[in-house]
């Protein structure tokens, strides 16, 4: 079995030389929870794309 890690972190490395100039920042993960909570809801489903309409509940719960 492949590695992935070293697969992304060889891509990383090649998107960064060829972009030339580049930052990376710190984003707490209380400003992250939404991005967070769609991925792993993107994991759980059975297909690669997923559609809303609408936000979906577990997204809406992160907000009361």
């Amino acid at each position: 079995m492949t590695d992935y890690g070293i697969i992304m972190l060889r891509r990383v490395r090649r998107l960064m030389k060829i972009e030339g100039q580049w930052c990376i920042r710190y984003v707490p993960r209380d400003f992250k929870k939404v991005v967070d909570c769609l991925a792993k809801l993107s994991l759980a489903g059975k297909s690669s794309l997923h559609v809303y309409n609408s936000a979906p509940i577990e997204v809406l719960e992160l907000f009361q």
